[in-house]
């Protein structure tokens, strides 16, 4: 199945907006919560793996799942990816796709200044891994500052950029580490504590008051049952991250620390880890006196491997903050005006620190719950399977029966993603036109008589005719969508859409189109979509021809 995406008419590829298969990433059911001291830790796990799963599915929180599935494909895949496919694994959203081109035609980025209207130029012009590692900043700045976001996952996401743009600087300066390597791993990291602040905010807040005193990850323990790099482990292996990644999603034994040598991972490993461990100690500064005292614990602990002078760690900051000052300017995410950069650029001017301020009631209205009923596509895999095996039949008939066939596609795409309305559109021969034919759903009477598209008019059906990729728009309210939604669509569009192309060898000649409710958004499994892939192959072999034209 071409790879789906939201795109504007700069024609990026691009790739589905979907999540991380949330049954890959967690498998057990919640338990109510307990006192820390009370709780069993395999219940804790079971709860904590559950109240992921469950938040994963809501539509607000796809980009935190994307990052994993971004880092995961492009890993696997490294060695025989072709510029055009890591354009359409990088163009999952428009959002996303949209600030990565405009980012691509800066003058830091495209000193000559090319023309760069597509994801895949901008690979061309800015290299492979700096797009990708850009386009994980995206994904993570999306979720920040969020209505559902946190003080705490605003801090941690800030933690987690500075940390990956430490650890790159880090390995730029040794010629045997991999500093696109160490960004992502450095991003990874932190991708348990994004989730638990997530998702249990107020547990989060209250294991982070609690590690004040008995050490953070311990305290994580307690109230999770694992702690927040266990849990990320776990569930990057779940994502099936490949094992060179994971490698550096764990623990360091203690004697590694005053180890005289070390591996080249272990020594890469460390590095990042400390960069993770100094953005941490410039967050949460209690005092003057408790970053002089952390200071010198990190530089003791991590010394071996860093082997860094004063001079050194004062090149490092500078570096790190011009980095950030960079992707302040091509963002303007107003992340980059936290507490750790702050401190950053305090530390090199040698002034006063700022200090972490002390704790405030959650504000408990920000987020919403965890509702699984804002996804569209729950139960997708089983009826589509189902489906699929009832519609062959059909359309293997001997003279198949193309209207029975087309309402059958139609009506399966409409339950199986559980959409508000679905609506095939069918260019009729001798015709550049695409008409409404079959549809159903609430407002398909209202909706089909005006549906129409010209391929030769720029709109949001334009890659998927014309190059017959899927196209997933989660939001059509945002204003870059806005302009190349259809007259005819825009008053039904008011939650997710989907744009699956009908294709065979001569072209797209039928486009089956969903929309979801107001509130929904698609959160398609990669089973699921794989299942839409089988359903449109199958149906490419329903071209009409001149003498069999399709009744409405």
């Amino acid at each position: 199945m071409p790879a789906a995406t939201q795109v504007p008419v700069s024609e990026a590829s691009a790739e589905p907006d979907t999540n991380v298969e949330a049954a890959a990433l967690a498998e057990t059911p919640p338990a109510p919560a307990a006192a820390p001291e009370s709780r069993d830790c395999s219940a804790l796990i079971e709860r904590t793996f559950n109240g992921i799963d469950a938040g994963l599915k809501t539509r607000e929180t796809a980009s935190i799942a994307q990052v994993v599935e971004l880092v995961r494909e492009m890993a696997m895949k490294v060695d025989s990816l072709s510029v055009h496919q890591v354009g359409e694994i990088l163009s999952r959203d428009l959002t996303i796709a949209t600030k990565l081109i405009k980012v691509a035609c800066t003058v830091a980025y495209n000193p000559d200044g090319a023309d760069i209207t597509t994801i895949n130029q901008a690979i061309s012009t800015v290299g492979y891994n700096r797009v990708r590692n850009m386009a994980i900043s995206l994904l993570l700045l999306k979720n920040a500052n969020r209505r559902w976001s946190t003080d705490d996952f605003d801090e941690i996401a800030c933690i987690t950029l500075t940390s990956a743009l430490m650890s790159e600087t880090i390995m730029e300066t040794r010629k045997s580490h991999n500093p696109e390597h160490a960004f992502v791993s450095a991003a990874l990291r932190n991708y348990g504590r994004l989730l638990l602040a997530s998702f249990f905010p107020e547990e989060y807040r209250e294991a982070m008051t609690l590690g004040e005193k008995k050490g953070f990850e311990t305290a994580i323990r307690e109230f999770f049952g694992m702690t927040s790099l266990e849990i990320a482990k776990e569930l990057l292996r779940r994502a099936h991250l490949p094992p060179a990644l994971l490698r550096f999603i764990e623990g360091i034994p203690e004697h590694k620390f005053s180890a005289d040598q070390l591996s080249k991972d272990d020594q890469q490993l460390m590095l990042i880890d400390f960069s993770v461990k100094f953005c941490e100690l410039l967050s949460r500064l209690k005092s003057q006196e408790h970053f002089q005292t952390g200071y010198r614990e990190l530089m003791e602990r991590y010394g071996k491997s860093l082997q860094y002078t004063k001079e050194d760690m004062k090149a490092l900051l500078e570096a790190t903050l011009s980095k950030v000052d960079s992707y302040k300017r091509q963002l303007a995410s107003p992340l980059f005006s936290n507490r750790i950069i702050i401190n950053i650029r305090a530390c090199l001017e040698d002034q006063p620190l700022t200090l972490q301020p002390a704790p405030k009631a959650l504000e408990t209205s920000k987020r919403g719950p965890l509702d699984p009923t804002f996804t569209c596509g729950h139960n997708a895999e089983r009826m589509l399977r189902t489906g699929l095996k009832e519609l062959e039949p059909v359309v293997n008939a001997k003279v198949p029966e193309h209207p029975a066939a087309w309402e059958q596609a139609t009506r399966l795409l409409w339950r199986a993603l559980e959409l508000d309305d679905a609506l095939l559109l069918i260019q009729p021969p001798c015709s550049m036109a695409f008409q409404g034919e079959y549809g159903f759903g609430q407002q398909v009477a209202a909706l089909r008589p005006n549906a129409s598209v010209d391929p030769a008019t720029k709109t949001i059906f334009t890659i998927c005719i014309t190059r017959g990729q899927d196209v997933i728009i989660q939001n059509p309210n945002e204003t870059a969508i806005q302009p190349f939604i259809p007259a005819w669509l825009k008053p039904y569009a008011t939650g997710g859409v989907i744009l699956l192309p009908i294709s065979d060898g001569e072209g797209t000649f039928a486009v089956l189109m969903g929309l979801a409710r107001a509130k929904h958004t698609f959160a398609l499994s990669p089973k699921t979509m794989e299942n839409l892939r089988t359903l449109k192959a199958l149906l490419g072999v329903l071209r009409p021809k001149a003498d069999e034209l399709v009744e409405a």
